[in-house]
């Protein structure tokens, strides 16, 4: 086996997806360094500069279960207000119009059992949308030792998303008979009295009594500067079908330059890892056979570091996520974030046209919140589904056209590409189609 330097490195430029799970759910956007969208390099070119950029929207996604719900109902079918008012900490518990109707509502419904029935709970619905885009740059390190391509890339990315038409729908029976059987004890009078109270503006309610804003969201921001080392080196095979093979490695580090969730907006959503120091880093091989085919896998893994601030949490069980009156300090401790990717390419089979198809992937491991006092018991925070596990899998399809052989003697060899990604199978996540486009200019 013979070794040749192959002036190549493998720069994947992509969205930046939200991976805080403080935030209410996680959408299956690319990462700014996603092996998915690697684009052919030129092997005379020392600096590269593109730009990309992917857009999805989605009315509904995969809840914990692998159901299919609307983007607000994947963390609990419904939400509850009277375990809203349960066990309230901190300023809240002093406000005195938590205190007014909780003392009603306790004299016709104890604590517990009756709470958990079908009265007083609302059902949400919205829609969800996002843009991401990505400005980067790429540098081939002059090291003539090292064996290889040696190159370092930054992204800077800036993203949009939004989550608007939101609807809230009053599940409590109207019906005499329903009401009856729900709850025998609580007569129509003190029925209608409840809901003057409590139902009628649960959005005024929320905001009034933990400063909690139930109303679309709509926000673009920076997303989280990467910096990433790449090496990338090519080996010779002699072999009958197998021409080469390619090995690529990667590290690099996640600045928390974005915006973290605003606790006080129930939809807002990080543009970044919600304020934590990133560490990725990823191994692959490529495999390149005759007739211009080519094939590679790779596994990427993103390790974020703890992160301690004000949070919204749960005081009960039977709280749903997006009535939480109740804000505390805690630490999140993350999962592992780990991707797996396979491709089939064909390579420049028409000049400078490239198809491809991939498998991608991906999967976080439960995070954990551990609150800084007394107020927070830890076993019920950490029952939030939001805090589960989430899964993607997506095919990725790519067209590529690169100039490099008609602007062979040029100074500026621009390429082009086109993706679509069709999602399959998921869990606690929006799965959206997406769609975008990447254009890079090598020198």
């Amino acid at each position: 086996m013979k070794m040749k330097k192959l002036l190549m490195m493998s720069v994947v430029v992509g969205a930046s997806l939200p991976t805080a799970l403080t935030a209410f759910t996680q959408s299956n956007a690319f990462r700014v360094y996603d092996s998915a969208l690697r684009m052919p390099v030129s092997k005379q070119d020392k600096f590269r500069i593109g730009f990309q950029a992917e857009y999805g929207d989605r009315s509904t996604g995969r809840n914990w279960d692998d159901c299919r719900r609307n983007v607000l109902a994947l963390h609990d079918d419904n939400q509850s207000a009277l375990a809203m008012l349960d066990s309230a900490v901190g300023d809240v518990a002093k406000n005195t119009k938590l205190m007014d109707v909780n003392s009603f509502v306790n004299v016709f419904l104890p604590r517990g059992l009756e709470r958990t029935n079908n009265l007083a709970r609302f059902q949400l619905t919205g829609d969800y949308e996002e843009l991401n885009t990505n400005l980067w740059a790429t540098y081939k390190l002059p090291f003539k030792k090292v064996p290889g391509t040696l190159a370092v890339s930054l992204y800077v990315p800036i993203n949009h998303k939004k989550i608007d038409h939101v609807r809230v729908e009053d599940l409590t029976p109207t019906d005499a008979a329903e009401l009856n059987r729900i709850s025998p004890i609580l007569p129509g009078a003190v029925m209608m009295e409840l809901n003057n109270r409590l139902l009628n503006d649960i959005k005024g309610f929320a905001k009034e009594v933990g400063n909690l804003d139930l109303n679309d969201w709509d926000e673009t921001n920076l997303g989280d500067i990467t910096l990433m080392l790449h090496w990338f080196n090519k080996y010779r095979q002699d072999k009958e079908y197998l021409k080469k093979v390619g090995i690529f490695a990667k590290l690099g580090v996640a600045f928390p330059s974005s915006e973290e969730k605003d606790e006080d907006k129930a939809f807002s959503m990080p543009s970044g890892n919600d304020g934590a120091w990133g560490l990725p880093l990823g191994l692959g091989i490529d495999l390149d056979f005759v007739h211009n085919i080519r094939a590679g896998i790779d596994v990427d893994f993103l390790i974020l570091f703890d992160k301690t601030r004000d949070r919204r949490m749960k005081t009960t069980r039977a709280q749903t996520e997006f009535f939480l009156l109740n804000k505390g300090s805690a630490t999140k401790e993350y999962g592992l974030t780990w991707q797996f990717h396979l491709y089939l390419q064909w390579f420049h089979f028409f000049r400078g046209l490239s198809l491809k198809t991939a498998y991608q992937f991906v999967k976080r491991d439960d995070d954990r919140l551990v609150p800084k006092g007394n107020d927070f018991d830890f076993t019920i925070v950490n029952t939030a589904h939001s805090l589960q596990e989430f899964a993607s899998h997506n095919i990725v399809f790519m067209a590529n056209y690169d100039f490099f052989k008609e602007r062979k003697k040029c100074f500026v060899r621009p390429q082009v590409s086109l993706f679509y990604k069709l999602p399959v199978g998921g869990k606690n996540l929006i799965d959206t189609h997406t769609f975008g486009g990447q254009l890079a200019i090598n020198f």
